[in-house]
């Protein structure tokens, strides 16, 4: 059934559920090809769509599947996950979620950037030294003409190594499903795509985001302009965010200067 945890997708043995957003469920997951004469004990993150590719929605869906594996074949940054492999289930409708997409990237234990800075009661430089590193993964996907649309502190989990103490924690920008190519921001119409569409977080959105105007890298600055606020002082720069709805949040958003 589509909210039961399959046994495996693909070459990949599923352990335990990580996550799960409007999109899909991310999995960890262990290689395990039964062809394979070495097994493997391999670790990794398998994300897998929620829904099935049904006739409405198969076109756009593999689009935007493919897509994202395109960027993500052309990134190799240590300060961003990797790539390991990518399919369409073929699963039995009776018992899974069939012909769905699914994305496999390295497995990063690893805790949020904010919690991380939090939860160590870091000081301004240390944060600030974090933050920098989630900045050069996005200035790399920036120079390879990739947008984020809203990098936010969960997107990026921070890693202590293992053995050495005096090694400095690693961030990780993790998000997949939203990252887009300039040269395929708009749609065939002209038009940019519909906001509930990108499945993004309001809160680390840009004004020009909100008010479906032109995309750009600048897109990303604002967005990082918000997590460096947020790591900061605590709170976002909207002032008292939690007593906003949605729309009044958006109005604040869209009437900001970027």
């Amino acid at each position: 059934p589509p909210n039961q945890t399959p046994d495996r997708v693909g070459p990949w043995k599923i352990r335990t559920e990580l996550g799960a957003n409007t999109l899909g469920n991310t999995y960890l997951a262990e290689w395990d090809d039964e062809s394979d004469d070495e097994p493997s004990s391999q670790q990794a993150a398998l994300f897998l769509a929620s829904h099935s590719l049904n006739k409405r929605n198969q076109e756009r869906t593999r689009e935007r599947f493919y897509d994202q594996i395109e960027i993500m074949e052309a990134f190799q940054h240590p300060n961003v996950v990797s790539l390991l492999d990518s399919g369409i289930t073929g699963l039995d409708p009776d018992h899974g979620r069939a012909f769905c997409p699914y994305v496999v990237t390295e497995y990063v234990d690893g805790v949020p950037l904010d919690a991380y800075c939090n939860e160590n009661g870091l000081g301004v430089e240390p944060r600030l030294r974090l933050f920098c590193q989630m900045c050069e993964a996005v200035d790399f996907s920036h120079r390879n003409l990739i947008v984020r649309y809203d990098p936010k502190p969960s997107d990026v989990l921070v890693v202590e190594p293992d053995g050495d103490p005096s090694a400095a924690p690693q961030v990780k920008l993790h998000k997949i499903g939203v990252d887009t190519a300039l040269k395929k921001v708009r749609n065939k119409t002209g038009g940019l795509r519909r906001l509930d569409d990108l499945n993004l977080d309001i809160r680390y959105t840009s004004p020009e985001l909100v008010e479906q105007d032109l995309i750009t890298t600048v897109t990303d600055v604002y967005s990082l302009g918000v997590v460096l606020c947020l790591l900061l002082t605590g709170s976002l720069p909207y002032g008292d965010f939690w007593t906003m709805s949605i729309p009044e949040l958006a109005e604040t958003i869209g009437s900001a200067a970027v």
